[in-house]
């Protein structure tokens, strides 16, 4: 025989719900909690919450509960209870209702991205030169990924505001100044970059001054793929990082360049003026190409790096001297 026992479960008739309408946060005691899952439904807000709020008889076994949730217009949720245990050996049954009511309302740390708050400004420049798209395209993605790992442990306003084109570089606008120096770390090391600081007081908050941070960014005057003259040698970049590793065109020698030196080196050409030449043919120690302005045919010293079955060579002109570049 089942009986009713209408103590087996214990829940308010009704639980408001705070919800942030666009990252689903949730306020509870004055504290809004946050969810890495920004898509999760209202429905599935409204079951967590009142399994939260629902409680079985101390003295119920073998409990089970079954809830069903649905919706009248925008704001109110019934949730239906259906629970069963054994009190006391006997077999028990309840029935019941919850109603949920949702109150959305934005959530400091989306009131803050809405109005392009801000703690801390990238500067991203170059050292005599302007960054180019792709080194900002890169720079950017770099952050973007740091951040989304940073926000996944906690941290919500790990991320970029605005972006700010300018004659001479970009700004990127960070939520979080923690966030910020983090990224300018990463890239410091990922493009061997120099690093200035600066700050500004810009109010109080708890009895506190609260500054704002300006991290200046500066890219080093070469980037790799660069053709640059040191000690009358064309030295191909093919990493920067503290020092810069090279290779020599004219002997395929690898060559490192340290801080004092790469101030006495010159940039001749980017990796963007070399031209495309066909490979006529080759053999171990030497290649024809085509001239590709004359298509006369130049017979040279085969690179290293220079494989059998090329087709096609990237070539550089530099006053009598034609390079094979990598």
């Amino acid at each position: 025989m089942v009986h009713e026992f209408v103590s087996l479960l214990h829940h308010p008739n009704t639980v408001s719900i705070h919800v942030c309408p666009v990252c689903r946060a949730c306020r509870k005691k004055g504290k809004w909690i946050y969810s890495n899952n920004q898509t999760v439904s209202v429905d599935e807000i409204v079951l967590t919450v009142a399994k939260e709020n629902i409680k079985f008889e101390s003295l119920a076994e073998n409990s089970s509960i079954k809830l069903e949730v649905e919706h009248y217009g925008h704001s109110i949720y019934p949730v239906h209870i259906h629970a069963e245990a054994v009190v006391s050996g006997k077999p028990v049954v309840y029935d019941g209702l919850l109603l949920g009511q949702i109150h959305f309302e934005t959530c400091d740390v989306c009131n803050r991205i809405a109005g392009g708050y801000y703690e801390a400004i990238i500067q991203l420049r170059g050292d005599s030169r302007i960054p180019t798209e792709t080194e900002v395209q890169e720079c950017s993605k770099i952050m973007q990924k740091l951040l989304e790992r940073i926000k996944r442990h906690g941290n919500r306003l790990a991320l970029i505001t605005r972006t700010e084109k300018l004659k001479e570089g970009t700004n990127f606008y960070l939520a979080s100044n923690k966030a910020a120096k983090k990224a300018c770390r990463k890239l410091v090391i990922v493009y061997a970059a120099t690093l200035t600081e600066s700050n500004k007081l810009v109010g109080r908050k708890n009895g506190r001054d609260v500054y704002r941070m300006t991290y200046a960014l500066r890219l080093p005057r070469f980037k790799e793929g660069d053709t640059i003259k040191y000690n009358n040698r064309f030295l191909n970049i093919i990493r920067i990082g503290k020092n810069i590793t090279a290779v020599d065109l004219l002997s395929d020698v690898s060559v490192t360049l340290h801080k004092e030196q790469i101030k006495q080196a010159k940039k001749i050409a980017g990796a963007d003026d070399a031209k495309t030449a066909i490979l006529i043919s080759s053999d171990k120690t030497s290649v024809q190409i085509m001239d590709p302005d004359t298509y006369k045919t130049l017979t040279m010293r085969k690179p290293a790096f220079i494989s059998d079955d090329k087709r096609e060579v990237k070539i550089l002109k530099i006053d009598d001297e034609i390079l094979i570049i990598k």
